[in-house]
């Protein structure tokens, strides 16, 4: 099985990919959606005003040339991270690794091409619906990096949560402590 990212250079990818729609739960799909479209347009708006080439921040996630889920990147005013965009695997392919694998890809892109990032940073709503999504980034090493914000483009308040870069790169492993055998 082939697990890989693949830059999205089109309008909606709701509407291209519509397995996609099935990632978050109806009270998000449609803010997920929104919010997606709307900087997709804002970021080829931008590009093209100033003459520059649009960046690969938006993928879609394939496992056999399969899409499975969409993830990406955008960058703040904060220096040293990244937020992940939208992050999200299709219901039948989760429990597989793949939402971790695919964060690992994320990791090695932003350290190949933009290497002053050390963080990354990803925003969960506060809501019953999204109530397993921040314990799902605890357990791969994200931590709560403040208070829930009120944010009103989504009317909703947002908890930022971060994960070194270097910790999704070389995650510590468990050691195993084996007792000496005595000869």
């Amino acid at each position: 099985m082939t697990l890989s990212i693949d830059a999205y250079h089109g309008d909606n990818p709701f509407l291209d990919y519509p397995q996609l729609q099935t990632i978050w739960p109806s009270e998000l799909q449609l803010l997920a959606e929104k919010g997606t479209v709307e900087s997709i347009q804002d970021e080829k708006e931008f590009y093209v005003k100033n003459h520059l080439n649009i960046p690969d921040t938006l993928f879609l996630i394939r496992l056999n040339n399969e899409v499975i889920g969409l993830t990406g990147f955008y960058f703040s005013s904060q220096e040293h991270a990244a937020h992940l965009r939208w992050h999200g695997i299709i219901p039948q392919h989760r429990r597989y690794g793949y939402s971790r694998q695919t964060l690992v890809l994320i990791a090695q892109r932003l350290v190949e091409q933009y290497p002053h990032v050390e963080h990354l940073i990803e925003s969960v709503p506060v809501c019953p619906a999204a109530e397993t999504i921040a314990p799902y980034f605890h357990k791969i090493g994200f931590f709560e990096k403040s208070e829930p914000t009120y944010d009103t483009w989504s009317e909703m308040y947002w908890k930022s949560l971060s994960c070194n870069i270097s910790q999704l790169l070389y995650p510590k492993k468990d050691i195993i402590i084996c007792p000496m055998m005595a000869f």
